[in-house]
């Protein structure tokens, strides 16, 4: 599978940095891009390896699913 990483930056950046800003009002907006790329990354490799798999939902439901499990991750860890 071909990616343009840069094309899924931008088209579901302010998605993903929306949804953290929700889930983490405290926290600062420079750790909650650090987070939203973190969860782009992810989205990434797991493309590349091939364990992404559109089930009709769509990209956009999986990248919240991913970016709700890097707030519980984030919480978990930092217990802020």
């Amino acid at each position: 599978m071909s990616l343009d990483i840069s094309a899924l930056y931008e088209a579901h950046w302010g998605l993903v940095y929306g949804y953290l800003r929700n889930k983490m009002p405290a926290v600062d907006g420079g750790e909650v891009a650090d987070v939203a790329t973190r969860v782009l990354d992810r989205a990434v490799a797991a493309i590349e390896q091939g364990r992404y798999q559109d089930h009709g939902k769509g990209i956009e439901g999986w990248l919240l699913l991913i970016a709700r499990r890097a707030v519980i991750d984030y919480f978990r860890l930092w217990r802020v």
